[in-house]
């Protein structure tokens, strides 16, 4: 508009203003040669010297008859630091005022005093400006995170969050990007801000979780894909409206704890053993090099994190009563309390097969067990550091023996047994029995009998009498004294035959059923010219079965060793003998059931032989059993059922492995479950040890790379927990490793 129609129409409005009363003045300001000002500009909030937060809400309105084009709002003195900028009305929102809290001043632990300038500019480039003085309260909550050091993949996940002020609202919290299932509020027991209780329903799956591809044949990498640290996220704001945020790594791991013990595992003078509560080690007292005749004592090492329970004699309190069971892992037991209070097996012939007569269980043949003297204390009395006891085996149930040479009879042993620590005393019984046990030698070296556990029994290798010219004929009679360490008495099995000879196995190399059947087997292993291939005992029964050489089930062939013995879930047995047909070897993978009867046969129709000795690595839930074989780049591993069928499933994983104890009678480092599942310590020249895992029907589910170089390592699980562990003796080290 021209300065000359701007005169015009100033001079008809002040006519028309003349004429009517009470007209506003809608003159325009006079118009300056440096430009004009800029728009007309009114801070609505914050208002003065108010307390504002790091993100506080903001209101500007600026008007100018150019039109504005941007509202700015700055912090501090020239230079001031930029902070928002609106482009549109309205001039207004929550605003961040986080870069501003360097430019504060005073406050002393408190709200700073800020400078806040507010400048609009118009569409012809006029600005003006607003300052207003507040207080910045820059304080935020400390956030935190109370977590397990390991989340087992695809398991539920507790943690607790909390902070160092109240929380204006529960906080908001990721892993791995997916909020939590459940939060809940409870008061701080030490007064302070509320704590949180999170709960995710499932933490994120690793490797096989995530597979779809074939079950039987899983790529390495997948296998290998144990452990991996996700990000744990939290987001939360104080009552001042100040917003935190927290991240931090939750690591996904197979490996539930990993634990240096402190001592030297005596591994070959007791094996370790595992049950719900954890795993107990003998540890060398005194041995720099333990061996099989090693001084030991028990460490224990709880099987939800690891921590070490030492051998402690002020805790032990030893009584006449039965240990307690030790299936509950979770409960408080005192001393000489619980236990099942049983009796010794009765049982008399029981059915025997072969017709020989069935000696009773305890109380016959001289061998009882008779308690220990207690004096009259209340029951108890403490363990007797220096009393000559030494310990001599674990029973597969967690009970430790201790034992000496009977000091009052001069015969037998004395035995102390212990059963696992708990929250209180730890309980234990004392009794004698009438065979000798682990005594200490004047070498400060230990000496006994090597013991077989079966079940809640501990047996002694077998006793044959009669005439003998290395075998016993006649009235030979052949018999296993076992212990039942839990209640201190003595429970035998015993038989006789007069059509056969009667031989014993190896000292250790018998074997005894996992379960209450309480079966038994005890190879031949004195020659091939006389007596039975194996004597077969079930105490509960009271059955004593030699089984001939030359049975029609050995394919018109003469049995001669026994090079594989496997214990089953229902008290049968899968046995891998070597026959002689005709001066040429042969070989069978046979079952023998639980009366005893050979049922069944693998890898070949019962009646057939193999021409070469299988690989023969476990006995599954489902009496199955599982072979094993290099098959270049793969390891084939097989299950066969005692059909004589082919195999029902076979699972080939990437490289090659070997099983370090393929010549062993026993199955050493083979750790079958009774949901199916199977556990196996193996070796690989490029990998070193590794722990395979299977899930039940034998896929493949994971492959555990031990890290360090070991050697002579043992892998120890009771076969109804998830839960195997790993014992390196070189390193003295133990790896817990969730297999279910």
């Amino acid at each position: 508009m021209s300065p000359t129609a701007v005169g015009r129409r100033s001079t008809l409005l002040a006519v028309s203003c003349a004429l009517l009363s009470g007209c506003w003045d809608l003159q325009l300001p006079d118009v300056g040669q440096d430009g004009g000002v800029g728009p007309d500009l009114t801070i609505e909030t914050p208002q003065p010297n108010a307390v504002i937060s790091l993100n506080a809400p903001v209101s500007v309105s600026a008007v100018s008859v150019n039109g504005v084009a941007a509202v700015t709002v700055t912090c501090g003195p020239a230079p001031s630091t930029g902070v928002f900028t609106w482009a549109v009305p309205p001039y207004s929102g929550v605003v961040d005022f986080t870069r501003c809290s360097t430019v504060t001043s005073g406050g002393d632990g408190g709200p700073g005093l800020l400078h806040l300038t507010f400048i609009a500019v118009d569409l012809l480039g006029h600005s003006s400006s607003r300052t207003v003085d507040v207080l910045l309260d820059t304080t935020v909550a400390s956030l935190f995170a109370v977590l397990p050091d390991r989340v087992v993949p695809l398991a539920p996940l507790k943690l607790t969050l909390g902070s160092d002020r109240p929380l204006l609202l529960p906080p908001t919290v990721r892993l791995a990007g997916r909020e939590a299932d459940g939060i809940a509020q409870r008061p701080n027991p030490d007064g302070g801000a509320p704590l949180y209780d999170v709960t995710f329903l499932q933490a994120p799956g690793l490797g096989i979780d995530l597979y779809t591809g074939d079950p039987y044949a899983v790529p390495f990498e997948v296998l290998s894909d144990i452990e991996r640290s996700v990000g744990l996220a939290v987001d939360a704001r104080a009552t001042n409206g100040n917003a935190s945020h927290l991240e931090q790594g939750v690591l996904l791991s197979r490996v539930l704890w990993d634990r240096i013990v402190p001592g030297r595992i005596a591994i070959d003078a007791a094996e370790p053993v595992a049950t719900a509560r954890g795993v107990q080690v003998a540890l060398a007292k005194n041995t720099a090099s333990p061996n099989a005749s090693s001084d030991w004592l028990p460490g224990f090492f709880r099987a939800s994190d690891g921590t070490y329970v030492p051998f402690d004699p002020s805790q032990i309190l030893v009584s006449s009563n039965p240990l307690p069971d030790p299936g509950d892992a979770g409960t408080t037991i005192d001393a000489g309390t619980g236990g099942d209070g049983g009796v010794p097996d009765g049982g008399s012939d029981g059915g025997s097969r072969n017709g020989g007569p069935f000696l009773q269980d305890a109380g016959t043949a001289n061998l009882v067990a008779t308690a220990i003297a207690i004096p009259d204390d209340g029951g108890t009395i403490p363990f007797p550091v220096d009393a000559g006891f030494v310990a001599a085996d674990f029973d597969a149930r967690g009970n430790v023996l201790f034992t000496r040479p009977n000091t009052s009879l001069g015969v037998g042993s004395d035995v102390i047994a212990l059963g696992e620590p708990v929250n209180g005393p730890r309980p234990a019984i004392g009794f004698s029995v009438p065979f000798a046990l682990d005594s200490l030698q004047t070498d400060a070296g230990v000496t006994g009998p090597p013991l077989t556990r079966m079940d809640d029994l501990l047996c002694l290798p077998d006793v044959l009498t009669g005439a003998a010219d290395g075998c016993f004929y006649g009235a030979a009679t052949q018999q296993i004294p076992c212990l039942r360490p839990a209640t201190g008495t003595v429970v035998t099995g015993a038989g006789s035959s007069t059509t056969l000879e009667l031989a014993p196995a190896l000292p250790g190399g018998t074997a005894g059923s996992w379960g209450s059947v309480r079966t038994y087997l005890t190879p031949n292993d004195v020659g091939a010219f006389c007596g039975p291939a194996w004597a077969f005992y079930s105490l509960p029964q009271g059955t004593f079965f030699p089984q001939p050489r030359t049975d029609p089930a050995f394919a018109g062939c003469s049995q001669t060793t026994v090079t594989r013995l496997l214990p089953l879930f229902d008290g049968s047995f899968a046995v891998a003998v070597t026959l002689d047909c005709a001066g040429v070897p042969a070989y069978q993978v046979l079952q023998v059931g639980p009366d005893g009867a050979l049922r069944g046969s693998y890898l070949a129709k019962q009646g057939l032989t193999l021409a070469s000795p299988p690989l023969l690595l476990a006995g599954l839930a489902d009496g199955s059993v599982v072979t094993m074989r290099n098959d270049p780049p793969y390891t084939t591993f097989e299950a066969w059922r005692p059909d004589g069928a082919g195999p029902v499933a076979t699972a080939r994983v990437p490289g090659l492995y070997v099983y370090g104890a393929a010549s062993a009678r026993l199955g050493k480092n083979v750790r079958p479950a009774t949901d199916g599942s199977l556990s196996v310590l193996l070796n690989s020249a490029t990998l070193g040890d590794v722990v395979l895992q299977f899930g039940p029907g034998l896929k493949p589910r994971s492959l555990f790379r031990y890290p360090r170089l070991a050697q002579s390592s043992a892998l120890v699980g009771a076969v109804d927990q998830g839960t195997v562990y790993y014992v390196d003796p070189l390193n003295n080290d133990i790896v817990a490793l969730k297999r279910f």
